[in-house]
């Protein structure tokens, strides 16, 4: 028995290096008792790496194209249409869930426009949203709308700023929510006017 410098009295602790540490992997008794737990522990090992095997197996990709460019962003639309926003400014739209894809429009005129998002007006299949920024230092970027399901894009509001995040709101949809370097933004009435959202305070 030894004692601390607290003065408190310590224990000797018994058995192998494995029982003193508290180990999983520490089976007590018998020889037998411990080689039955051994077994079990293999057995469990082994059924248990099996079925992780299996639900990796079952995780299979596959390409849906288009081929080229690089997907920034997917939007859902009603229906099968789905949506995919790029980094040069292009948006691509497809029928019948992703099976064909054609190119739906360009969002503003800017090669460098990086589509962050897009978002379906739920009143309005044709009244698409995108966040936008450019990829040229201090360009900014802007909220786009579009009236025609992506054909043509207009610049609605938050020009100069780099938008990376955008969102209808569920309960209301005239309201938009946009995110981007200098904070989150709130527009009340279809991206028409935007106010800070985010507290100054917490913006700097």
């Amino acid at each position: 028995m030894s004692t601390l410098a607290t003065g408190v009295k310590q224990e000797p602790l018994t058995g192998s290096p494995r029982e003193a540490s508290g180990s999983p992997f520490y089976f007590g008794g018998t020889k037998k008792e411990r080689e039955h737990g051994l077994r079990l522990s293999i057995v469990t090992g082994v059924v248990l790496a099996l079925s992780l095997g299996g639900v990796v197996r079952a995780q299979k990709w596959e390409r849906l194209g288009p081929e080229g460019g690089m997907v920034v962003s997917l939007g859902a639309g009603p229906g099968n249409e789905i949506y995919l926003g790029t980094a040069d400014g292009h948006v691509f739209a497809s029928k019948d869930r992703a099976g064909s894809w054609e190119i739906r429009g360009r969002v503003g005129v800017r090669l460098d426009a990086v589509v962050t998002r897009i978002v379906v007006d739920p009143r309005d299949r044709n009244r698409l949203f995108a966040s936008v920024w450019y990829q040229q230092p201090g360009a900014g970027g802007g909220v786009f709308k579009s009236e025609d399901r992506g054909q043509k894009w207009k610049l609605v509001g938050l020009e100069g700023e780099a938008v990376r995040a955008l969102e209808i709101a569920p309960s209301n949809a005239d309201e938009l929510v946009a995110g981007s370097r200098g904070g989150v933004f709130l527009s009340p009435d279809g991206g028409r006017t935007w106010d800070v959202s985010l507290p100054r305070a917490m913006r700097n």
